[in-house]
């Protein structure tokens, strides 16, 4: 398990996760729209308690190669409101919006009611514990 942390002032960000081996796990493509058109809500990326490590393909703009977790997961973060940008949630869409405790960057949170929810965390602004 690991607890990442903001690089700056070493406040932790997330509680401990375990990396997710089984990407079947994951929600994405038709899947995704299908629990949405049911009125599931709005699912979940990677399940609570885990992390997907630097994926090739995140589901969110300009965060390839940055790890991905559930945003359950995150501890004392707050999103920032002037690049909040979705209607329902944090589209992600308009760059780092997370902040650790302290005002730090710390990644991107993505949860508007047409997308998947996860946050991706700036691999240069966090590290592992």
């Amino acid at each position: 398990m690991v607890v990442y942390r903001c690089w700056e002032c070493d406040a932790a960000v997330t509680r401990p996760v375990t990396k997710l081996t089984d990407e079947t796990l994951l929600q994405e493509g038709e899947s995704v729209m299908q629990l949405a058109e049911m009125g599931a809500g709005e699912p979940d990326y990677v399940p609570e308690g885990y992390y997907l490590e630097s994926p090739d393909d995140s589901p969110i703009p300009r965060a390839d190669g940055w790890p991905l977790l559930n945003p359950e997961d995150m501890v004392e973060t707050t999103l920032d409101m002037e690049v909040y940008c979705g209607c329902c949630g944090p589209d992600g869409g308009q760059g780092p919006n997370t902040d650790c405790r302290n005002g730090h960057k710390i990644g991107i949170e993505r949860g508007d009611c047409w997308t998947v929810h996860s946050v991706a965390l700036d691999p240069k602004a966090i590290y592992q514990e």
